[in-house]
């Protein structure tokens, strides 16, 4: 290919892609930040940071010995060096940084080696920042000697410390150094072994994502094989962790800022390589959960999802031995089928599910109610007969009642006693008795089994939105929850200082910081999503004030 080409396609390659052209394919793991500067500077210059300046957490920051160190750390290095502080972030983080770790196969620590990779905005910059540097280092006497080198026809250098010796390469506006030479030497063979537009194997994983995260780590699983299989023979659960580990090309946690704080964990695979019970698994629980369209928009916390007993029975069956298994279904059979007069695996675990959802509400202003209330809902399945529905409430009744009667033997001041309550035109029974406002219920409605910490949530459970296409799995409203320390602060103060035998005026003071902290962002989400031999785990924050302007 003529020179000319080459130069242009390399002129048009982003940053980052640049950097992971020289990372090793045999390497365990590789960070890199794109663009982080122009990250920082944007956060640095947006509302969210103007709102977090003003608060407490924020003039704390402001007055910590971290933070004057940073800035005592500016100025050294701007009159040792004679650069700027605009100049020096020109190079790191510059356009891209970068890190590769290659464990030893061998197991032997000490020799591990390490990659570290900078691409700076402007070459003339970083070739003055390297050339200060060991100007400075020599002076001082740390830097001994500047050695040249070369491998493969390609020149790098041997910077000779007081302590250890540095190899580094310096290519325009990219610098590449380890302190193992055979970690460059790889790095140099990698970068010149591509073809234009070829990214080894880590540029291919991420290519993958369709993703364009501020910081990526991404792990190689290859690089464990090895230690897996040694032990994969002497124990089954580690062997079925083998089988599964060989279906994952690639992991990598994400981190952006853009509208919110996104931290997401993308795992690259083929689910064709996964043993069957992984497929099925695989198959029901990457849906939505109905359960979402039943719980408010302003719980506390939710948890939902798609949870199939017999599958999940299923396996756990690829992480034991046949007898621990038959022992398990054995002991199952013991504790609870006898008591509900059903065989647990055949007959009761498929009648519930998939759909479940878990969930905390404030109680209702006009309540007296100070703790919050708790639901949880599991789908009893539609198919079976209202009979069928009805014999596994009266499980559930059974259970409760020696929970009860449990109670009142140890408890006997404060009895307590199941009641029939009929809630929105629905039977449920009720647990009377019990202290701080709490009536626990259960029964059937809409197709679940709801057990609940207060009867009347019973009746609140209705469908009231449809389910979103994307899998939620974690809603937390942080606006919810601040609006409940506001509304029951001088209680909360009286009760929590109670229990921890402190003043309520300390108790007050605590949850005044912790409602100006959590008043700084609305909500937290986990979410799942999956694409072609691809599954991402999402947890979002998302700030009260814009991250950029």
């Amino acid at each position: 290919m003529p020179l000319t080409l080459l130069v242009l396609s390399l002129s048009f390659a982003a940053p980052r892609d640049e950097l992971i052209r020289f990372v090793p394919d045999d390497a365990g793991f590789c960070l890199i930040a794109n663009d982080l500067a122009k990250h920082v500077s944007a956060l640095t210059d947006s509302p969210f940071a103007a709102s977090l300046a003003k608060s407490a957490l924020g003039r704390s920051l402001s007055a910590s010995s971290e933070w004057q160190n940073l800035c005592k750390l500016e100025a050294k290095l701007t009159r040792n060096l004679g650069m700027g502080w605009t100049e020096l972030t020109d190079v790191v983080p510059g356009a891209a940084v970068g890190y590769a770790y290659r464990p030893d196969p061998a197991g032997r620590a000490d020799r591990d080696e390490g990659l570290y990779l900078i691409r700076a905005k402007n070459a003339r910059n970083l070739a003055d920042f390297v050339n200060k540097i060991n100007a400075a280092q020599k002076k001082s006497g740390e830097l001994r000697d500047l050695i040249s080198r070369e491998h493969n026809g390609v020149s790098y250098v041997r910077r000779v410390e007081a302590k250890q010796s540095i190899y580094y390469l310096l290519r325009g506006s990219i610098l590449v150094f380890s302190a193992q030479e055979e970690m460059l030497r790889r790095a140099i063979d990698r970068e010149a072994s591509l073809g234009v537009g070829e990214l080894g194997a880590f540029g291919k994983h991420l290519g993958r994502l369709e993703e364009s995260a501020a910081i990526h780590v991404m792990v190689n699983p290859r690089v464990f094989d090895t230690g897996f299989a040694a032990i994969a023979g002497k124990d089954a659960f580690v062997k079925g962790m083998n089988d599964y580990w060989k279906a994952v090309d690639a992991i990598d946690v994400s981190l952006s800022f853009e509208s919110d704080v996104r931290l997401a964990l993308h795992i690259l695979g083929d689910p064709k390589r996964l043993p069957p019970a992984g497929r099925r698994f695989m198959t029901k629980t990457t849906q939505p959960s109905a359960v979402w369209g039943y719980i408010p928009e302003t719980a506390l916390i939710a948890i939902a999802g798609r949870l199939d007993l017999s599958l999940t029975y299923g396996l756990l069956g690829d992480f034991l031995t046949p007898d621990k298994r038959m022992a398990m279904e054995k002991e199952l059979e013991c504790q609870f089928g006898a008591l509900v007069g059903k065989n647990v695996v055949r007959e009761l675990l498929p009648t519930l599910g998939p759909d479940w959802g878990l969930w905390v509400v404030a109680p209702p202003t006009e309540s007296r109610e100070l703790l919050p209330r708790v639901v949880l809902a599991v789908r009893v399945n539609s198919s079976k007969t209202l009979a069928e529905d009805e014999a596994i409430l009266d499980t559930v009744h059974l259970l409760i009642q020696m929970t009860v009667s449990s109670h009142n033997r140890n408890n006997p001041a404060h009895t307590v006693r199941i009641h029939p309550h009929v809630v929105a035109k629905t039977r449920v029974r009720a647990v009377e008795g019990l202290p701080a406002g709490l009536l626990p219920a259960y029964g059937l409605r809409n197709g679940f089994l709801l057990l609940t910490t207060h009867v009347d949530e019973v009746g609140r459970f209705e469908l009231s939105k449809s389910t979103s296409r994307t899998m939620a799995l974690m809603q937390l409203s942080l606006t919810s929850w601040r609006d409940y320390i506001v509304r029951h602060r001088t209680a909360l103060s009286e009760w929590l200082a109670t229990r921890e035998g402190v003043k309520a005026e300390t108790v007050a003071l605590r949850l005044d910081s912790l409602k100006e902290l959590i008043g700084l962002f609305t909500r937290v989400d986990l979410s799942y999503d999956s694409g072609s031999g691809r599954s991402t785990f999402i947890l979002s924050l998302k700030p009260a004030e814009r991250l950029r302007k």
